[in-house]
């Protein structure tokens, strides 16, 4: 890793340690976050590890708030820290993972997923359980490449069921009316956006990032600088409102933080 880049890893995580102790949240929460940190970390650099099994592990992640635990205002900047450019995957890997590997009638056997590639699996989490579950819609998104599996069975699949984007319910993000997926990864975007954003202005170094990359950042620059403000009030009454959440179960007065101080009395 590049000099600057370690500086600016160490300045991160003394700003999380800090943030961490004004919490004062229970030492087992701390250590089950850290725990749960280090594993996602081994799994994505793992060549063993599904891109799906990390979407899942995050996913819990995710629900449990450990990024609180770590020093992170909000699970984005935490995904930003560790995945980087690759957050974006990781976000869509959390919704494809929560469709297919939950119990339910739409679940995908382990042992099946193992063999389906990411792309495969994203066009698999558009079919509805029903159809995804067939036994030849599997076994096709095991083989076949990302665009024939959508031509031969996907896209034939959604219109025999008479499924549409329009179908899916729309939310306003900013002055678009869009559907409920894209808002989510709107706002996940956003949280990667305003981190890799201040990135760039600290640092002036991203010299190597494709055409694609640069349109996107400046996209979302201007889509930040027109919501701003509604962004940054969304982010501090989302971020406190699970810091409230984090607190009355790991922190000072609950029942874990009781039992760690009777522990240390005895």
């Amino acid at each position: 890793m590049r000099p600057h880049l370690v500086a600016k890893v160490k300045r991160e995580q003394e700003k999380a340690n800090r943030e961490t102790e004004k919490l004062q949240l229970s030492k087992a929460f701390i250590k089950e976050a850290k725990e749960a940190d280090k594993e996602i970390r081994d799994r994505w650099d793992s060549i063993e590890t599904s891109r799906l099994e990390v979407g899942r592990l995050c996913r819990q992640f995710s629900a449990e708030k450990y990024h609180l635990a770590l020093g992170f205002p909000n699970f984005g900047e935490w995904a930003a820290n560790v995945f980087g450019k690759s957050a974006a995957t990781i976000f869509a890997q959390m919704r494809v993972s929560k469709l297919l590997t939950e119990n339910g009638p739409g679940k995908i056997p382990d042992a099946d997923l193992r063999d389906i590639n990411p792309s495969n699996a994203m066009s698999l989490a558009k079919l509805p359980p029903k159809v995804r579950t067939l036994r030849r819609i599997v076994e096709a998104a095991k083989v076949l490449t990302n665009k024939d599996f959508e031509v031969q069975h996907v896209i034939p699949a959604l219109k025999k069921e008479g499924i549409t984007d329009a179908d899916e319910p729309k939310v306003r993000v900013g002055p678009w009316l869009v559907r409920t997926s894209i808002a989510d990864m709107v706002k996940q975007g956003n949280d990667i956006a305003m981190r890799l954003n201040r990135d760039v202005a600290a640092e002036d170094q991203e010299h190597d990032m494709s055409a694609i990359e640069k349109a996107l950042r400046s996209i979302y620059a201007s889509f930040i600088a027109e919501n701003e403000g509604e962004y940054d009030e969304l982010m501090k009454s989302d971020a406190a409102a699970d810091a409230a959440a984090v607190n009355e179960k790991h922190g000072p007065g609950s029942k874990e933080h009781r039992e760690e101080i009777a522990a240390h009395g005895r």
